[in-house]
This record gives C-alpha cells, structure tokens and sequence, in this order.
C-alpha cells in the first residue's frame, strides 16, 4: 500500500482519544517554528522504553496516559554510563532513550547549536513500543561533519590484523564537543600492546584554551580547574606523539580506537594545529566488535567489554577507555585469527601451497589483496567476494580452468573443458603453482577486474554484511 492509499484509509482521530495502536493521519511537527525551517523530519523513530527506571515498572506509555501528538523532550545527557545518550522526557520523567546513534548525533549537534528539535509521540502502544515524530529546524553548524563520520574505512584487514598481533597502540581521548575543528582535546590516553599484551601506558589532561562546555563535564568528569595547571595543546600532543613513536605516525605501527572516524578526526586535527604530519594507520573497535559480536543488544565499549568479562575502572576517561579499548581487541583479534588460521590448516598441502602462490603473486604486482579469499571444494575458487578462477587441486593431474582467448606458450599440457568445468574455459594442467608463472599476467588481470565489479557493491554500507558474512565462511590468509 503506497502512502498516499495509506492517508486515506486512516481515520482522523482527535489528539485527546486516538487510540494508540493506529498510525496517525498527519504529521504533528509543524514545517516552521520560530520562522526556521524545518530541515529534517523523520518519523517511527524508534526508542528504548525506561518506564522502569522511573519507578513505574510495568507501566506501558499508554496506560501512563500518553497519546499520539503530544510533545516530547530530547535531553542529550548521560545516561546510565552512556556519555551519548539522548533521554526522551515526558511530564518531567525519562521515559526512552533513543536507539539510533545518527539520530543522537544530530539532536545532540542541532541542540549545541542552539536551534530547535522536536518531538512528537507518532505511536504508543506495548510496554517497548513508543515512536516518536522528530523535526531539526534550521541547519546545525555541526551537522555535516556528523553526517560523514564513517568507520568502514578502519575494517580490520588481514594485514592490520597481523600488524597489529604483533604490537598496536590503543588509544582514546576526551573533548570539549563533536566538532575536531572546532572543539579541542581535553585529555588523551594510549596504551602499548605488544603480543596483544598492554606493556607501557601515557596520559595526559590538555589545556585546550577554551572553556570546557557543561555538557561535556557532565559525561567525561572533567572540569576547566582540572586542566588549569595541565600542558597546553602543543606540549600534549608533542608528548603524545614522542610515546607512540615515528613508526605509528609513518603507519608502520597501528592506532586502535573505539569509533575511531571521531577519535581520528580529532587527533588528526590537533596534529595540523601543531604542524605535525603524519600518515597514521587506524583500526576501529566499533565496526570489529560489531562484526565478531554481532547478538549484542549495542556494541559501546562498555557492553563490549562487559561482553568479553574485561574489567572497566572508569568509563568515559581517556586513560581507562584507552585500557580496555586494548583489551577488546586483543581478545577478539586474538579469537579471530585462531578461527581463520585453522581453516587454512584445514586444507590439503597441496591447496596450501596453491593458496600461498596465488597470494604472494597478486601481492608482488600490488593487487588489493584485503578481500582474497579461497573457497575450497571439489574446485579451489579464487574470490575477491566473488569468485574469480577455479583450480582443480584434488585431481590426479591439478589443472586450472583458464579463458579459451589467452595465448598459451609451446609445449603447455592442456585439454579441453567439460561441461562441469563450464564453457569458455580450457583446463592447463601443472605439477607445482612455480609452473604457472607465465600465466600471472592473466590472473593478475582477472583478478582485477573482479575487484573493481565489487568495490562498487562494498561501498554500499548495506552490502558490507553480506560481504562480509560471504568472508567469513571462506578461507583468509593471514601472513
């Protein structure tokens, strides 16, 4: 039903006795308020119900004698250790908090700004079940950069993953707001993992200049008389960068933060300021988490490391957070390469070495070798996600299936494909992968070519799970 049919059918009920189970037939949210307009508007907005944290447990949003339209309060606040938290306040009692961290960011970032949001309740009903109707009016100064912050480009590759099982840097750190150009780094926290063990630790507070905002000091604890004797920016982050060392500012050594794209954002900005270049590798916690851990109701650094019986001090301090920020990765990755590495030594010897060669060829014509994977059958197919060439190892006489049109040298065993083999193919056959190095410049352009095919669908953020989850169930190296 299209949403025009769906207008119609819906009955016009007054505000004061809809029931709480129909959609509502208009939008409560006017389209000016303050002579701004309203920029943004989404509706079923979903939030948490927290009857039960204010003493009414059992109470459902209906009952408690909420109906569709009414207004809503959004206070971004701590709330239960979530320095992000976004509480929906209903006749002076937190009611919900909300679910979708975009959604926070931006009532956060249009609410720093000074310009209006509101919220109207869009369907009550059941004890979980509270939808809001939310409008942004005006344009926050903040929200563009909000809107970008993306963490899939810190995936933790197989090569990080074998950098960093050797030694990493965690890393967090605690700001003035959400902007890294216009907010400033109040304290900073690394910690040392060598063999996924913590070794050596530095922190520091930052006076930053500026005033530390109220709504920062009610999350990280941190005062503006708590900074006043601290170093300022120049001296920190020179500090900073003298404990990780030239070889994590060349990216020989990897950064590690939880929602790294806000943490780098920030480091990177202070770096500029001090007139420090740098060309620093990251590797986020969130999106990993998110991967290995994917039945968690959120995947905060708190729950994660709750999750994984890590132990936190003090959360939303750069030093604590930068402790167990560590210990996160160290588990999982540690978990992780432990279940890829034995699927490898699952293989037969002679699809080990046929892997090793495919991966060491593609690796010497610098191909992007992060999503290689192998999928071991009755054939051994070579995938970048999809498949890219199949080899017959577990045959008499190993052949691989190569295109009718490539000019094959004098002397080359070969035969013709069968129908399960599939057409356009001709079988070359070899004793050992050395055998076949005439033919890299065909799997090297093969391989290419789907790469490219699926670089589009990767960057399609909806497309990553299932790429990933395709991944997961073939075999990786990691050398």
């Amino acid at each position: 039903m299209g949403f025009l049919d769906f207008l119609k059918k819906v009955i016009n009920p007054a505000e004061t006795s809809a029931e709480p189970h129909e959609k509502p037939p208009r939008e409560y949210t006017p389209t000016t308020y303050n002579g701004l307009e309203r920029s943004y508007h989404y509706t079923e907005v979903e939030v948490r119900v927290l009857w039960q944290f204010g003493g009414m447990y059992g109470k459902t949003c209906a009952s408690a004698g909420m109906y569709r339209g009414q207004t809503l309060e959004l206070l971004p606040q701590k709330h239960e250790g979530d320095k992000d938290a976004v509480l929906v306040r209903w006749k002076d009692q937190d009611v919900a908090v909300m679910r979708s961290n975009r959604m926070r960011d931006m009532v956060r970032a249009w609410i720093s700004d000074g310009l209006p949001v509101i919220a109207k309740a869009y369907e009550v009903g059941g004890e979980d079940n509270l939808l809001l109707e939310v409008a942004f009016y005006g344009k926050a100064q903040h929200h563009a950069s909000v809107k970008k912050a993306d963490n899939s480009k810190y995936q933790l590759t197989p090569s990080l993953a074998c950098l960093c099982e050797k030694r990493f840097i965690a890393f967090d750190l605690e700001t003035t707001g959400f902007d890294a150009e216009k907010d400033r780094i109040i304290e900073i926290s690394a910690v040392k993992f060598v063999d996924c063990k913590p070794m050596d630790s530095f922190s520091t507070l930052i006076n930053c200049g500026m005033p530390i905002p109220k709504e920062a000091s009610e999350v990280n604890h941190i005062t503006d008389s708590d900074v006043s004797d601290a170093p300022d920016e120049p001296v920190a982050i020179k500090q900073f960068a003298d404990f990780i060392g030239e070889d994590a500012l060349k990216g020989k050594d990897v950064l590690v933060a939880h929602n790294a794209a806000f943490d780098s954002a920030f480091l990177k900005a202070a770096l500029r300021r001090c007139e420090m270049t740098s060309r620093m590798k990251f590797v986020d916690t969130l999106t990993f988490s998110q991967r290995r851990l994917p039945t968690l109701e959120n995947h905060k650094l708190q729950t994660v490391a709750s999750a994984l019986d890590i132990q936190q001090q003090q959360a939303h301090r750069a030093e604590d957070d930068a402790h167990v920020c560590g210990e996160v990765l160290a588990k999982l990755l540690t978990d992780w390469l432990a279940t890829e590495r034995a699927k490898f030594e699952a293989l037969l010897p002679e699809e080990q070495a046929m892997c090793l060669w495919v991966y060491r060829t593609l690796k010497r014509q610098r191909c992007n070798v992060d999503h290689l994977s192998f999928s071991p059958s009755s054939y051994l197919s070579v995938n970048y996600w999809h498949r890219a060439m199949r080899i017959k190892v577990r045959a008499q006489k190993p052949y691989i299936l190569v295109d009718e049109a490539v000019t094959l040298p004098d002397g080359i065993d070969t035969a013709p494909a069968t129908q399960t083999d599939g057409s356009g193919f001709i079988r070359v056959f070899f004793s050992a992968p050395e055998e076949l190095e005439w033919l890299q410049p065909w799997i090297v352009a093969t391989y290419k070519r789907v790469a490219e095919e699926t670089a589009t669908a990767w960057k399609e953020a909806k497309m990553r799970k299932n790429i990933q989850a395709t991944e997961d169930a073939q075999v990786r190296l990691f050398l």
